[in-house]
C-alpha cells in the first residue's frame, strides 16, 4: 500500500500520507504529480484512494490552465506555494486510521523497506515536519473556472472520459526534515536493538534516516538532509468541480 493513512489536516482537509515516499524530482511522480490525472481505486475496507502514478503527461492540468490563463482571467502562477514553519505541522495517526496491518516497513521514511515493524502492535504514529516543509496546490476556483469553460467535458489531451471517471492531484506536500514516533501497545521484541544498529550502520541509508529506541514502547526515526520528498497529497474528482 502506497499510503499510511488519510489524515484530516487543519486548514487543509483530507491528505493521503505516503508510506512509500517519492523524491520530489521524480520524473513521473513527486512534484510532477501536481495537476496530473491519476486512477482512483475503490477500496472495500477503507477510503477510496488515488494511485500516485500519472495516467497521462505529468502536470497536464497545470499546462492546460497556463495555456488558458488569459481566457480564464488568471493573473500570475496557476499554483500556490504555502511554506510551513518548522515544527508547526504535526499529525497523529491512531491505529484504527492506519492503512497498514501486520508486518511492514517503518512508516514514512526513505529506504523504509530495510526496517520492518509490526503494525498489529501499533498504538499511534506521530509525525512532526521540520524546516523547509511546504504545500503546493492548484486553487479550486481556477479548476472550477476551467470546468465551466469546458462545460464539464475535458479535452482528450486532458484525459477525456478517463479524467471524468477518476481524479487529479490538487495538492502536494513536500518535506526534507521530519521525525516519526511509533508508539506500540506492547514492548518491542528483544531483537529490535540489533535491528536498529544494523539499519543505522547500513551504507545504503547513508545518514538520511536515524532510528532510536525512546522507550520499551516507542521508536523514533529522524529524517534529515537536502533531498525533498513527496510525503502527502490530495486528490480531487473532476466531477466535484461543478459549481452549480
Amino acid at each position: 500500500m502506497s499510503y499510511l493513512a488519510k489524515q484530516n489536516v487543519e486548514g487543509v482537509g483530507g491528505i493521503f500520507i505516503l508510506n512509500r515516499l517519492q523524491t520530489a524530482e521524480s520524473s513521473g511522480g513527486g512534484k510532477a504529480l501536481l495537476g496530473s490525472v491519476v486512477k482512483e481505486n475503490k477500496a472495500p475496507f477503507h477510503k477510496d484512494y488515488p494511485v500516485p502514478l500519472t495516467m497521462f503527461a505529468p502536470r497536464v492540468l497545470i499546462n492546460e490552465l497556463t495555456n488558458r490563463k488569459d481566457e480564464l482571467g488568471i493573473d500570475g502562477d496557476v499554483t500556490v506555494r504555502q511554506d510551513i514553519a518548522s515544527g508547526h505541522e504535526k499529525i497523529k495517526i491512531e491505529k484504527n486510521n492506519s492503512f497498514s496491518h501486520g508486518l511492514g516497513p517503518f512508516p514514512s521514511i526513505p529506504v523504509n523497506g530495510k526496517f520492518q515493524i509490526d503494525y498489529s502492535k501499533m498504538k499511534s504514529i506521530d509525525i512532526t515536519y521540520g524546516e523547509g516543509t511546504y504545500y503546493e496546490y492548484i486553487p479550486q476556483g481556477y479548476m472550477g473556472m476551467l470546468y465551466e469553460s469546458l462545460d464539464g467535458e475535458p479535452t482528450q489531451k486532458m484525459g477525456g472520459t478517463i479524467l471524468k471517471k477518476n481524479a487529479f492531484i490538487s495538492l502536494i506536500w513536500l518535506a526534507k526534515e521530519w521525525t516519526i514516533k511509533f508508539e506500540s501497545d506492547s514492548t518491542f521484541d528483544f531483537g529490535v536493538d540489533a535491528q536498529i544498529s544494523a539499519f543505522n550502520d547500513d551504507d545504503a541509508v547513508s545518514g538520511k534516516v536515524k532510528i532510536k529506541k525512546e522507550s520499551e514502547f516507542s521508536l523514533e526515526a529522524t529524517v534529515s538532509g537536502d533531498t525533498y520528498y513527496l510525503v502527502g497529497l490530495m486528490s480531487t474528482r473532476w466531477s466535484n468541480l461543478k459549481m452549480s
